[in-house]
């Protein structure tokens, strides 16, 4: 996927990975340029995905809720990010920690463990 996006010619990229331990490409793929978006940290699974759901839970509160009400990355990874975790707590599961990496630079990690 880093050949791909390093040889696209594109200068502003946004990668959603919608997957268990989708924060282990972060490595390989953030850079400037790019906002890299995972539902989970490379270490932990996400939840919600199910035969007749329509969305994970990371991408039902990433695109469904918080990208609907305010169209920009980072402010619907935050709203997303608190969202997951409410309805982990609620179901007993452990914290997937969503992880984003804008221009090469992670946010702080701020779900409990």
């Amino acid at each position: 996927m880093a050949d791909i996006l390093d040889t696209s010619g594109a200068k502003n990229i946004v990668v959603v990975l919608s997957a268990c331990y989708a924060g282990s490409f972060i490595d390989d793929i953030e850079g400037e340029g790019r906002t890299i978006i995972t539902a989970a940290a490379a270490d932990r699974t996400s939840f919600g995905c199910a035969d007749g759901r329509d969305w994970t839970y990371f991408g039902r509160a990433f695109f469904d809720e918080a990208f609907r009400k305010t169209g920009d990355f980072a402010d619907s990874f935050e709203i997303a990010k608190t969202l997951v975790h409410e309805w982990e707590t609620e179901g007993g599961q452990t914290p997937s920690l969503p992880q984003i990496s804008i221009n090469g630079q992670r946010a702080q990690q701020t779900a409990s463990r």
